[in-house]
């Protein structure tokens, strides 16, 4: 059944229709020869999902969140640490000073690497990659 509130807008798109004399009832589609799948797949928004990534929490960050791993979307450290503020709210003032400024002390690693030796929180990150969020620790 051809439904047009979901078809005319693509095959606009497509500049492809030939509606003949009702655009609601288009009696000949000419020249379609776009293939819908290869079209579907490289658009940026359309069929495709954020992988969450799994971000460890260590010492008091942990315990302010009350678990010691989150699942959280983002592409860079920025965007992770903005889900875990949302999320866990009260871990923002032990995360950063000055609004967005990370603290000093505080350390994430990226594979073991600190983001502070990569492009900070401009720092992308992958599925694959394994972050750990560090705040200072001491004892004796």
């Amino acid at each position: 059944m051809w439904d047009s509130r979901v078809a005319w807008p693509i095959l606009e798109r497509l500049g492809r229709l030939d509606c003949g004399s009702n655009p609601r009832y288009p009696t000949i589609i000419l020249h379609l020869t776009t293939n819908f799948n290869e079209y579907f797949i490289n658009q940026p928004d359309v069929g495709k999902t954020m992988a969450a990534k799994k971000v460890r929490l260590f010492a008091n960050v942990r315990e302010k969140a009350g678990t010691s791993e989150v699942e959280v979307n983002g592409d860079t450290v920025s965007e992770i640490l903005d889900e875990i503020i949302a999320k866990y709210p009260n871990l923002e003032e032990l995360i950063f000073e000055d609004g967005k400024k990370l603290r000093g002390y505080i350390n994430i690693l990226i594979n073991g690497e600190n983001i502070q030796h990569l492009e900070g929180t401009d720092t992308t990150i992958t599925e694959k990659d394994e972050v750990a969020i560090f705040p200072p620790v001491s004892g004796g």
